[in-house]
């Protein structure tokens, strides 16, 4: 991907956090999808929902790791509160890069007694991602109406 080309969502610029946010939201949704039909809170979680999870897990790693990259570089913010918005971005990413890291590590030999954790945080990613990407469609879709 070219990072140095501007992208736009709509007339706004897609700075490379909210790229990230987007991305990880529309992979939620993706996973929810896919796992939420063949998962329940009482059935016995098969192995290729856990692999998805983690590869999804993983991905978001991998992606967070990029954008990091791409923040901490001296092009990626312009203007006068650059610093404090690269700043604020580097925690985000830091936390979300220990935070995933964690989680592969605890959730890679998952028991199968933990359907019901499974099965509560896929209904939470689903949720989250909702929450996230309603704002942002319909944000931009505001912004984007003729006066």
């Amino acid at each position: 991907m070219n990072d140095s080309r501007v992208s736009f969502l709509r007339g706004r610029p897609l700075g490379p956090m909210r790229r990230l946010v987007l991305l990880e939201a529309a992979g939620g949704i993706a996973f929810a999808a896919v796992a939420l039909p063949s998962s329940g809170p009482a059935d016995r979680l098969q192995d290729w929902i856990q692999l998805l999870g983690l590869g999804l897990l993983i991905a978001m790693f991998g992606l967070t790791a990029h954008t990091w990259r791409i923040v901490i570089s001296p092009r990626a913010w312009s203007g006068a509160t650059a610093q404090q918005r690269q700043i604020r971005s580097e925690r985000r990413l830091r936390r979300a890069a220990v935070l995933y890291a964690v989680l592969a590590v605890v959730l890679t030999p998952l028991p199968p007694a933990w359907t019901q954790f499974w099965f509560a945080t896929t209904v939470f990613t689903a949720i989250s991602a909702v929450l996230v990407l309603v704002p942002a469609v319909f944000g931009a879709a505001y912004e984007t109406r003729p006066a």
